[in-house]
């Protein structure tokens, strides 16, 4: 599953804030496979997908299977969305499964942020440094997951958000 996530980062002393739009892939499992949390907030989730190394590592068929994502991405044979004004029956069919699979990477961006609350409150330091934040946290939330301390957070905090993701692509300073 690939979704992005806004973070609001802002300046000390300062009322300018900002927000990095990080791209998230996950498994069922909640745990994150991908991240890419260097491009500013007004950036559409389709450029950050286009530009990111899994999405030519699936172009180059290195990578194989399908992700699904949400409207703000193109469709394409690897990367399955939402119909947007279904007709048929089967489209609205496809529609319902399509959210309740993408369900798992909202929860997962629920389990992070509560997990890590410095995402759901804000950051006060450099874009560089925030988009690190994003990374580590991104990987000390799978570790987690991979060693069995599994974060329960309160179903109402969560909102039955799912969340998956890989470290794939490194920041550059």
């Amino acid at each position: 599953m690939a979704d992005a996530l806004y973070i609001f980062i802002g300046h000390s002393g300062t009322a300018r804030f900002f927000s990095i739009n990080a791209q998230f892939i996950c498994d069922a499992d909640m745990k994150i496979m991908n991240v890419v949390s260097r491009w500013p907030g007004s950036t559409h989730d389709a450029r950050i997908w286009d530009n990111s190394v899994v999405a030519a590592r699936f172009e180059a068929g290195i990578y194989d299977g399908l992700l699904v994502g949400d409207s703000g991405y193109a469709l394409s044979p690897k990367l399955m969305t939402p119909v947007l004004l279904p007709t048929t029956q089967g489209e609205r069919r496809y529609n319902r499964a399509h959210i309740l699979t993408r369900n798992i990477v909202e929860r997962t961006f629920g389990v992070l942020k509560k997990r890590f609350q410095i995402l759901e409150k804000g950051m006060r330091f450099n874009p560089v440094k925030c988009g690190n934040i994003i990374v580590a946290a991104s990987v000390l939330h799978s570790f987690g997951i991979e060693v069995g301390d599994v974060f329960q957070a309160d179903e109402a905090d969560v909102e039955n958000e799912p969340y998956e993701v890989e470290v794939v692509e490194k920041i550059d300073k």
